[in-house]
């Protein structure tokens, strides 16, 4: 389970840092979490016509919930950072974690436009955490 890959650049050049198996799957389990978060950003402009018919809204409405993504992001910046300096990374990565789960149900669940724009809100903070 701990195997170790070793990372060689050149003949003349090697990395010093050795990634274990483990510390691969961490770097691929992060990277799937931006890669959501981005398509995220990039389905929401091609279903929001449909999702204002379902919820009964007007398309101008969901203008919000575009930007709503965007402050997400921003204050995940700023808060997530130093809060996995003072409690630890693993702990903000795994708080993270499940927080981003919820988020994921919670805009499934979503009814009202409060409601997505809470889960639109926080749906990148924390993938932040995860990808910080």
């Amino acid at each position: 389970m701990n195997k170790e890959l070793s990372v060689a650049i050149d003949e003349s050049f090697t990395v010093s840092t050795r990634f274990t198996v483990l510390k691969v799957r961490v770097i691929c389990l992060a990277f799937l979490c931006a890669l959501v978060d981005g398509l995220d950003f990039q389905v929401i402009a091609y279903a929001a016509p449909e999702m204002a018919k379902e919820i009964g809204l007007h398309a101008a409405s969901l203008g919000i919930v575009f930007s709503a993504g965007s402050v997400g992001l921003a204050a995940g910046a700023m808060l997530l950072a130093p809060m996995g300096d003072h409690w630890g990374r693993k702990t903000v990565i795994l708080l993270s974690l499940f927080l981003f789960g919820g988020c994921v149900v919670a805009t499934l669940l979503a009814e009202t436009t409060g409601e997505l724009v809470v889960a639109s809100r926080t749906f990148p903070f924390s993938v932040f955490g995860v990808v910080y």
